[in-house]
């Protein structure tokens, strides 16, 4: 089902040994939790649970970068992975997911943590390196955060990806699946500046926004100087008949709606030179009654099917238009517009005329997402893509409305490019 509307892989949290059993299995992504693993030990030391912990469960919102135990979970969690280092069908790695890496983790390590700690010892001798023995909290800087910011993600990168790279050398690091905004990783360049050393693809996970900004994009590319891949998206349909009381994507009426968010934000992606593809999450329903599974992930419609592996079909028909079009909607937001024929309509403005980039996987996770396989160079693949014969919709890159102003409306497209959009066609 998933191949025939468009998806090529599958990504996090999928059934991996189960797929690789087939002739042709999907792309699949794999997904290991070290820090997660270890701080699940280290909380024992308190009880089994922090007084004061964040919302992902670290204690003052600190991951345990600088504890010498980490390094063994590290190697725990990632020497298994062995067994998949020849497998031509793997994309790549995720380690851990939404870790927090706010901008005052210094403040936080020295004020926060007892003086034994390792965290408070790393934190201050770093503090002594660069201000001298005799600085205290009060000389702290702002600057001084952001660098200290830098200091701590790398300790982490570099305990991840050396064990990996040893194990695994031969496929992609995808990252630790950035989250946060306010005053956390997406919006600090010097998170990304020490990602695009260690990561091969910056993983997104893309929550509050009915599509991603443009301007935002070209930050993570630029900061970087690496592609992203969006691993974490969706809206929940009020006509599901579930709660949809749970989970950080927003709620839509329909799964018509839910179609049209689709095709809006991943028209935004396909604008941008630094995306390579998007992950929805996920394949399957929410099922109410297993009490098993965590509370973000208990009552709503987050899947393309129901928990009865029924379809939601509205979306999947919207999911399949932009998926089996991908790289014609490359060519046609990215390609200089003095490299096509002369137009008898004017065409996207001159935002959307950028250099092409990788090859755009698509898809979803937890049995379902995309991506095909990076090439160093951002060189767009080529492969044959099979168009999909559109209905009119109202909504257009053009003439939007309130919601979707992304959606694809025939009338609205060159017509010299109708064919290349909407018909069968060869990359």
């Amino acid at each position: 089902m998933l191949r025939s509307y468009g998806f090529n892989g599958a990504g996090a949290w999928s059934a991996v040994d189960v797929m690789r059993t087939q002739e042709q299995p999907l792309v699949y992504t794999i997904i290991v939790y070290p820090m997660n693993s270890y701080r699940n030990q280290h909380r024992k030391k308190f009880g089994g649970s922090y007084d004061v912990a964040g919302w992902q469960g670290y204690r003052f919102d600190l991951p345990l970068v600088f504890d010498n135990e980490f390094e063994e979970y590290v190697r725990r969690a990632i020497e298994p992975l062995a067994v998949y280092k020849d497998d031509p069908y793997l994309l790549g790695y995720f380690t851990d997911n939404k870790l927090p890496w706010r901008n005052d983790a210094l403040d936080r390590h020295l004020t926060l943590l007892e003086k034994e700690e390792q965290g408070y010892i790393a934190a201050q001798k770093w503090l002594d390196a660069r201000k001298g023995k005799e600085s205290t909290v009060e000389d702290i800087t702002q600057e001084d955060r952001m660098e200290f910011t830098a200091f701590f993600f790398e300790t982490y990168m570099q305990k991840v990806t050396s064990v990996l790279r040893e194990i695994d050398p031969n496929h992609m690091y995808l990252g630790c699946r950035f989250n946060q905004e306010k005053e956390q990783e997406l919006t600090n360049p010097r998170i990304f500046e020490v990602a695009g050393r260690y990561m091969d693809i910056i993983s997104i996970n893309h929550y509050h926004k009915w599509q991603p900004l443009q301007e935002q994009m070209n930050q993570w590319g630029e900061w970087a100087g690496k592609p992203f891949l969006i691993t974490e998206w969706y809206v929940k349909g009020e006509d599901s008949r579930l709660p949809n009381a749970t989970g950080a994507g927003w709620n839509v009426a329909t799964q018509q709606e839910r179609g049209l968010f689709y095709e809006n934000f991943t028209l935004e992606l396909l604008k941008n030179p630094s995306s390579v593809g998007w992950h929805w999450f996920r394949y399957q329903d929410n099922d109410p009654e297993n009490l098993r599974t965590d509370p973000s992930n208990r009552d709503s419609n987050k899947g393309v099917v129901d928990s009865e592996y029924n379809p939601w079909l509205p979306l999947l028909e919207h999911a399949g238009k932009v998926n089996r079009q991908t790289y014609s909607l490359i060519r046609f937001f990215l390609i200089p517009i003095n490299s096509l024929p002369a137009p008898p309509v004017v065409v996207a403005p001159s935002k959307h005329l950028m250099f092409p980039p990788a090859s755009q996987p698509v898809g979803f996770r937890r049995g379902l997402y995309s991506p095909t396989r990076y090439r160093s160079g951002w060189e767009a693949t080529k492969e044959k893509v099979t168009g999909y014969e559109a209905g009119d919709n109202n909504e257009s890159p053009y003439n939007p409305p309130l919601l979707f102003p992304g959606s694809l409306r025939k009338d609205r497209i060159p017509e010299y490019l109708v064919d290349d959009l909407y018909g069968i066609h060869s990359g």
